[in-house]
């Protein structure tokens, strides 16, 4: 006979009315009789329900970094645990949780920016020291392929600009652009 899983229910009906209803539900296979002296308050079930949920939670959370449980050997004070050690032992493991989710997205993010920096790693001027002077811009960005042809013609007719192709990729050129201030607007209109 399988066993399924049942959600709890408490129904208030005239009792004149109670044998039908009962025997509806009996035949449907899905009663379970007690009465409101015996029965556990609602409360209650819902915090110890919460409790396993967290419990059931933190194992599954554990289970991939532990190795392959030896045979339990199950002793009184193991038996005898105290609500208060779960419920903090609990609250750390959530913490641990939430500190590998956030290193996790530190390491993909440091990926991502190291696959970026890659790309500037020919250059021989540290990427920090770039800046613009009172006379001089300095610009680092990408020329896309698809304008690659465009880009080497439009700056042989800016005598100020000059360029330098740190690497060639599939999407493009990643230059070090150098030129007079004078020529903001021509720079940008190529760019």
């Amino acid at each position: 006979m399988a066993v399924a899983r049942m959600k709890k229910i408490g129904i208030i009906f005239l009792s004149k009315e109670s044998e039908q209803i009962v025997d509806y539900l009996h035949t449907q296979g899905v009663i379970q009789l007690e009465t409101p002296e015996e029965a556990v308050p609602l409360a209650e079930i819902d915090k110890l329900e919460k409790k396993i949920r967290n419990i059931n939670w933190a194992i599954s959370f554990l289970k991939q970094f532990g190795e392959k449980p030896k045979p339990p050997v199950i002793r009184e004070k193991e038996k005898n645990i105290d609500e208060r050690k779960l419920d903090s032992i609990l609250e750390e493991i959530e913490t641990t949780s939430g500190r590998l989710e956030r290193l996790d997205g530190s390491i993909k993010s440091l990926e991502a920016k190291k696959v970026h920096i890659e790309k500037w790693s020919g250059m021989d001027t540290p990427l920090e020291t770039i800046e613009d002077t009172e006379f001089i811009r300095m610009k680092l960005g990408l020329v896309p392929a698809f304008t690659l042809k465009i880009f080497e013609t439009e700056k042989e007719n800016l005598p100020l600009l000059y360029t330098e192709t740190i690497s060639h990729h599939h999407e493009g050129d990643y230059c070090f652009l150098l030129y007079h201030r004078s020529q903001d607007e021509e720079v940008k209109q190529l760019l």
